[in-house]
């Protein structure tokens, strides 16, 4: 367990040899070479919010990490994040990403931070099953099934032939956040919230401000 968050620290090299190390907080430093998370094999809680971070290409061997807070960097390129399949939850708000592909296998993910992004498609979550997905102002462009397949994991093929809330797991719960989205067509999640009415464990935050909306 070690937390240096706070201490102005711009280059965390010396912490490399600490390979047994589970817990690792450096959140408000300025670091923004992460090459030193290479060794760390064995963290499973690392928080590195508001640092200077711009990608993920030290992240690899993080083959244990159950919890991840990347917010508040300027992160862009996700690609590693793809070989940490343990992750359950993982905030990666504040930055710049527009590419989820990686996280597209990353199938323990419980929670999802993605809010104030640039994040236009959803597709790449669709196999995913969080219990909560926070998308608040990005420049999402989705569609009702794209919507439909995160939350009951319907492969997104597969729902031309979803017609009723039967096809949802009853015992589902899950939470999804859209709001200040503007680009995003209300009428799919008004249409969404019809199909899940019965479910009240499932929330969607519908945006204040969409296009296409019908009164």
């Amino acid at each position: 367990y070690l937390d240096l968050a706070d201490n102005n620290i711009n280059n965390a090299s010396v912490i490399s040899h600490l390979i047994n190390l589970r817990y690792l907080n450096l959140g408000n430093n300025n670091i923004s070479n992460t090459s030193f998370l290479e060794q760390l094999i064995n963290i499973t809680d690392l928080n590195l919010k508001s640092n200077s971070i711009r990608s993920t290409d030290y992240f690899q061997n993080l083959r244990k990490l159950e919890t991840l807070n990347l917010s508040d960097n300027s992160v862009k390129n996700i690609n590693a994040l793809q070989f940490c399949r343990a992750l359950k939850r993982l905030d990666l708000s504040y930055n710049k990403i527009v590419d989820l592909v990686p996280l597209a296998k990353l199938n323990r993910l419980e929670e999802i931070n993605l809010n104030k992004n640039k994040i236009e498609d959803l597709s790449p979550l669709s196999n995913l099953l969080p219990k909560k997905l926070l998308l608040e102002d990005n420049l999402i462009k989705v569609g009702v099934n794209t919507l439909f397949a995160i939350i009951t994991s319907d492969p997104l093929p597969r729902l031309a032939a979803v017609q009723n809330q039967a096809s949802i797991n009853p015992n589902l719960k899950a939470s999804i956040d859209l709001r200040l989205n503007r680009t995003i067509n209300c009428n799919d999640i008004d249409q969404l919230r019809n199909r899940l009415v019965n479910y009240h464990h499932i929330s969607i935050s519908r945006p204040s401000t969409c296009i296409n909306t019908k009164h």
